[in-house]
C-alpha cells in the first residue's frame, strides 16, 4: 500500500535575501517542462504555456 504524502502549500514570495521553495501554483508547469528536457523536446512550448500562465496569474 502506498502511502498518501501531504504537501504544505507553498505561495508566491517574492524574497532577495534567500531561497524559497517553488510556489505549488507552478510546481505542474516545471513538471511539464522537465518532463519535455527528458524527451528531448526543447522547443521551448512549454515556456511559452508557462508564459502565458503567468500572464493569467499576474491578472488576477
Amino acid at each position: 500500500m502506498g502511502s498518501a504524502k501531504m504537501e504544505t502549500e507553498v505561495i508566491i514570495e517574492k524574497d532577495e535575501e534567500s531561497e524559497r521553495p517553488i510556489p505549488s501554483i507552478w510546481r505542474p508547469i516545471f513538471s511539464h517542462i522537465m518532463e519535455a528536457f527528458v524527451e528531448k523536446d526543447y522547443s521551448l512550448v512549454a515556456f511559452r504555456v508557462f508564459a502565458q500562465f503567468l500572464r493569467g496569474q499576474k491578472n488576477r
